[in-house]
Order: C-alpha cells, then sequence, then structure tokens
C-alpha cells in the first residue's frame, strides 16, 4: 500500500515486484491529516503483470540464404519472447528506433530459437542480406496485454553468399594482402604530422581473448578469412554504441567493442586491425584526419591495407545521425575526406 498527498501528485510507480508477476491496483481518495484521513470507496481493481527480465544476449546467428536462425538463453520468468528486426537500412538515411519490426512470436519460454524467413518481414518480398536482431521476453496479463522486457542486445545475421557476390572484389584484393604475422601484433601510424610516424602495436591479452571469443560465437567454418573480416567490420559497424563521452570504454580495443559493446573511431578501428592482425593479416591502425581540406577537420582512426603498392582504406564507419557507412578495402580515392601528412589522400 503507498499513501501519495497533494491533490496534483495523482501517478504511483510499484518498485517492488517480482518479474512475470500479476499484481492488481485500486485506488482511494481522501482527505483530511495523513495519520487520519477521510477515505472514499475504491476503484475498481487495475489487472497487470510485471514485465519479465531481459534476454541476456542472442548466443547464435546463422542460416542460409533467405533464412536467419536465432538461439538465446532461455528466460523462466517470461511467457514468451518476441524477436524484433531493423527495417530502416538503406545506406544514407541515420538510424531510426521506430523502424524495428517484429519478425517472429515465440509463444512458449521454454523455446529459445526461430527461423526467419527473410523475404517475409515485408510485403515486397525483398530481403536485406545483413539484418540485424533483437529478442524481448514478454508476459501477459488476465486480460491478455502484453509487458515486454528490455531488448536484449542486437545481433547481426549476414547471408555470406549474397555479400560474397556483392563484394567480390574487395575479397579478392583482400585475398592477396600479406599474411603471416605473430597474431598479436600490427603496425601503428600516426600521420597527424608532416611525416608518419610509425611504430609496433601490441594486443592486450584482454583484446586477445575478446576476439577468439567473438571468432567462437560468430565465425563460421566454411568463411575464408576475407568473409570473417567482412562479417567483423560489419558487426562493429551495426551493434557498437558511439561513446560519446567516453565513459565505458575499456583499456583494449577489441575488448571496449567485442565485450563491452561501446566505442570511438579508435576502438572501431583498432578492434577491427586487432581482428585482421589475429587472421594473420598485416595491416595498419592509422592516426589522421577526416575532412575535406586541411582547414576542415577532425581527428580520426581508421584502417588500411596495401596491395601492390597501393593502399586500401578498412574503416569500421559509423552508425547514426549522419548515416550508416563503412568501407571495406576501399581506395581513398573512393572513399573520400581521409587526411594523411597534412593533405587529402586522392589515390
Amino acid at each position: 500500500m503507498a499513501q501519495i498527498s497533494g491533490k496534483k501528485n495523482v501517478t504511483y510507480k510499484d518498485t517492488d515486484v517480482t518479474p512475470n508477476t500479476r499484481y492488481a491496483y485500486k485506488v482511494k481518495a481522501y482527505s483530511g491529516s495523513v495519520s487520519a484521513p477521510t477515505k472514499s470507496k475504491a476503484s475498481k481493481a487495475l489487472q497487470t503483470v510485471a514485465a519479465p527480465e531481459a534476454v541476456k544476449e542472442i548466443t547464435k546467428v546463422w542460416g542460409m540464404k533467405n533464412v536467419a536462425k536465432l538461439k538465446w538463453k532461455k528466460q523462466p520468468d517470461c511467457d514468451g519472447y518476441i524477436v524484433y528486426y531493423y527495417a530502416g537500412y538503406d545506406g544514407y538515411s541515420g538510424y531510426d528506433k521506430t523502424m524495428w519490426k517484429k519478425a517472429a512470436v515465440i509463444e512458449s519460454p521454454d523455446t529459445t530459437k526461430a527461423r526467419i524467413v527473410l523475404t517475409k518481414l515485408n510485403s515486397y518480398g525483398e530481403y536485406n542480406p545483413i539484418t540485424q536482431f533483437y529478442v524481448k521476453a514478454y508476459s501477459t496479463d488476465a486480460n491478455d496485454v502484453i509487458k515486454t522486457s528490455a531488448a536484449s542486445p542486437t545481433d547481426t545475421y549476414m547471408d555470406m553468399e549474397s555479400c560474397r557476390q556483392y563484394y567480390s572484389e574487395q575479397l579478392t584484393t583482400l585475398s592477396k594482402v600479406k599474411k603471416g604475422g605473430s597474431k598479436m601484433t600490427y603496425t601503428n601510424e600516426n600521420a597527424q604530422p608532416k611525416k608518419s610516424v610509425i611504430s609496433k602495436g601490441t594486443m592486450l591479452a584482454s583484446d586477445k581473448k575478446a576476439i577468439e571469443k567473438f571468432a567462437a560465437r560468430h565465425f563460421q567454418s566454411s568463411w575464408s578469412d576475407e568473409e570473417k573480416v567482412l562479417y567483423t567490420l560489419t558487426w562493429i559497424n551495426r551493434n557498437v554504441t558511439y561513446d560519446t563521452k567516453y565513459k565505458h570504454i575499456r583499456p583494449g580495443y577489441a575488448e571496449s567493442i567485442f565485450d563491452g559493446r561501446w566505442g570511438q573511431c579508435a576502438q572501431y578501428n583498432g578492434a577491427l586491425i586487432e581482428t585482421m592482425a589475429y587472421l594473420g593479416y598485416d595491416a595498419t591502425l592509422i592516426m589522421g584526419y577526416r575532412g575535406q581540406d586541411f582547414k576542415h577537420k577532425w581527428q580520426h582512426f581508421w584502417g588500411e591495407v596495401e596491395v601492390n603498392k597501393k593502399k586500401y582504406v578498412m574503416e569500421a564507419g559509423n552508425y547514426g545521425e549522419d548515416g550508416i557507412w563503412s568501407f571495406f578495402c576501399m581506395r581513398y580515392k573512393y572513399a573520400g575526406g581521409y587526411i594523411k601528412n597534412k593533405k587529402v589522400v586522392t589515390k
């Protein structure tokens, strides 16, 4: 029971509840003193149910062309699960949270998997070969009103067959990059001065552990190393939150991105380059600038690889207000807006 004083304060929030438990509430008005009030008759009882606890994560996403399969751990305090997908990707517009749509409703707390036919997600019979999902647990009250938990962290399905065709040129280029590194080191290049400063980067033990965990969860045995890099770049782009205030960033690049899911450009692309190093690639993490000229610039980190003396951008990109963009093994002249050694790179 709660007693609320004041004529304008007519809201109440019950925080002492058990997940997936039904409750009924009645309200009485009162006048006089709090210690000896005169009470009205009780209102009609309002029945509701406490939302269940959230699904902690999607443990696995896999499938084949046109079909995505998902698994997650059982959440006992619920009546079932709702799977959502993001329907707003067009490569240009920014992220819009209203574009999350239902993909499936699982009416049992014991069923912890879903099979999603991607062409059935819209009326046009089309699908995006890169599709993002999250899961919510739900409970239903006596009036069949559904209360959902918070969303699980997002995860991404990639139809690698379609992506292999779309990125065929870039995958071929990446396959020619020098391999055979230590799996723990990569190249750092500070390209902000007029002449670059080169040094060796070494990932932390926590980074290696984060990469191994990420690879075990996501990489399929049939994928080439190039396809694993493509998946990693796309996963970072779609599933990591940009830490504007630098509050959630962890010591290591891969640790911050794969375990914490927070970062800025240094962490986004540092985790990508560390993963490439782990796979054996000779890759470089660049510290330079973005901008169309040296007078209008901002500091930025990105990745780079070299094939036959030609440089290619590896950029996990951005997922936010200025669009959804990334560059996978792209020549600088096509990516645009990268500044090294006080000059815009045009080749």
